[in-house]
């Protein structure tokens, strides 16, 4: 065979081959874009595209300038640069711009090849928007109800042991809630489900209208809730809260032209003086709130020992749920 037809069938080879990898690349899921030394794209397959809306053509022999945000300074840039001349790759979550400006997570694996005496760089990125997207959801489910979106009982006792924790740590107190929807089953059996749920969520509405940015409020059970008041330092705090709330929801709810009352009995203890764990305070607190039930309802009580004697065995001891989970 003559060497002219030898080196065209070499040519013929070596272009399928590059045809053949680039449809390969083409089918990864994962984003990838081929940059030479001097830091200008080569190629950018159809999943880079798509994941950053710029064509091929937009991008070929540009700089990789084009995808910088202001979230990385030049030091974040330099540190890239020389792990990948030193360990010859590189590897984190970065902001790329996409073609309409616009900053969005990815991660990103570099790593370095050699071709014909030429250094080139492969990024292989996956776009962190939906993951975390589905993070966020699954914690939401986690963590939140799904009818008040307040925090639920497994977020409460996390952020009640973070808040004892915190109160020891610089010493100061704080005041635990317990809330019961006064005839809440009365309301679900009389006017449904539906009404009740309606009921639950604008009785957290009035609430969250009445408490602090920093109080901690959470829906624990099926109407109960609770409510963390942290640096509270006085009984006198704790009452003005539980007057505000006790009074805002004496005003009946109007649902579906019918006025509804639901009102709340609230039980309050305080750390340290009530107690000093998880499982002590709440256990006060909802004997406070039993107590405060047997009084007429709609009314607050704060812990004390003669609520302890003086209330109906009606509480909860510790081999309920509510307090397994301590």
């Amino acid at each position: 065979m003559e060497e002219s037809s030898i080196d065209g069938e070499i040519d013929h080879i070596s272009n399928h081959t590059l045809q053949l990898k680039s449809v390969i690349v083409d089918q990864i899921n994962q984003g990838v874009i081929i940059i030479n030394s001097r830091r200008r794209i080569c190629y950018a397959n159809i999943a880079f595209q798509k994941m950053s809306g710029y064509t091929l053509n937009d991008i070929i022999g540009k700089s990789t300038l084009l995808f910088s945000t202001s979230t990385h300074h030049d030091h974040f840039y330099r540190v890239m640069w020389k792990s990948l001349k030193r360990k010859g790759s590189w590897e984190g979550e970065v902001w790329e711009n996409n073609a309409k400006g616009q900053p969005y997570p990815v991660t990103l694996k570099i790593s370095s090849y050699h071709e014909n005496g030429e250094i080139y760089y492969i990024g292989i990125c996956s776009e962190l928007t939906q993951l975390r997207q589905k993070h966020e959801e699954l914690h939401k489910l986690a963590y939140y109800d799904g009818i008040t979106s307040l925090p639920n009982k497994q977020l409460f006792y996390q952020h009640l042991n973070t808040t004892i924790a915190q109160s020891r740590r610089y010493n100061h107190g704080f005041a635990l809630f317990y809330l019961d929807i006064d005839n809440f089953k009365c309301i679900n059996d009389y006017y449904g489900h539906a009404t009740g749920d309606h009921i639950l969520m604008s009785v957290c509405k009035r609430i969250g209208n009445v408490i602090r940015e920093v109080d901690f409020f959470a829906r624990i059970g099926g109407d109960e809730f609770s409510i963390i008041l942290p640096q509270i330092q006085s009984a006198e705090h704790s009452e003005k809260v539980a007057e505000k709330i006790t009074k805002i929801l004496s005003k009946p709810f109007t649902i579906k032209k019918r006025n509804i009352k639901a009102t709340t009995s609230i039980g309050i203890c305080h750390f340290p003086s009530n107690g000093t764990k998880p499982e002590q305070l709440l256990h006060n607190a909802d004997i406070a709130m039993y107590h405060a039930k047997s009084k007429g309802k709609n009314s607050y009580q704060f812990f004390s020992n003669n609520s302890r004697r003086n209330t109906p065995n009606t509480t909860r001891d510790n081999k309920h749920p509510l307090f397994q989970m301590l």
